[in-house]
């Protein structure tokens, strides 16, 4: 099981590791969005957790009285990006440069109530994080039944053995769309597998 996952988040995080060196910003990312509930005069941050994360943001804007926001800057290097949120909630992002997408989030659960236009690759990336997060929480509701009954091992294993294909035709498509859009990913996944090893252990 651990081994699955640790090839699972390894090969997904492989589609998310652009080369920063080798495909520089196209022009100016742009978002457009909403906070949708109680969003008046909120900060909205756009960060990279590898310039720093929210204590450097990339970019800094305020809401409107509707909760509406516009963030124009021109970002480093393609890469996984995030909003973040007054609530401390973040969304999840994937840019390219030369973006132009549109963001409607209740930050009550921005993962979760999020609506994203024009951004394929960050539409997978969180559907695939959605799943992710859910069977994390059904994995734990099941350890939980063992450890009060542990003669429920055998089924539980079997059930947890199986739980995890639902992650692949996600995981897949993020994977195909990213060779589409861009050949030269070239990270070490022999690395990233590293990393995430000991991903779901206790």
């Amino acid at each position: 099981m651990k081994n699955f996952f640790a090839l699972l988040i390894g090969t997904f995080v492989l589609q998310l590791s652009f080369s920063q060196a080798n495909l520089p910003a196209l022009g100016n990312t742009y978002i457009q969005g909403q906070i949708i509930n109680n969003g008046k005069n909120q900060t909205v941050m756009l960060c990279n957790q590898n310039l720093g994360g929210a204590s450097s943001p990339v970019a800094v804007v305020k809401t409107d009285s509707l909760g509406r926001y516009k963030i124009d800057t021109a970002i480093p290097f393609q890469d996984y990006y995030f909003l973040r949120f007054d609530n401390g909630q973040i969304y999840n992002m994937i840019l390219f440069g030369a973006d132009s997408i549109k963001v409607y989030t209740d930050t009550r659960d921005a993962l979760r109530f999020t609506n994203i236009v024009n951004s394929p690759h960050s539409v997978l990336m969180n559907e695939f994080l959605r799943k992710f997060y859910d069977f994390r929480a059904f994995e734990d509701s099941l350890r939980n039944v063992i450890k009060y009954n542990p003669a429920l091992q055998s089924k539980a294993d079997s059930v947890l053995n199986q739980k995890p294909k639902c992650f692949m035709d996600t995981e897949m498509r993020l994977f195909l769309l990213t060779v589409h859009h861009r050949q030269s990913l070239l990270p070490s996944a022999q690395l990233i597998r590293k990393k995430n090893g000991n991903f779901t252990s206790r």
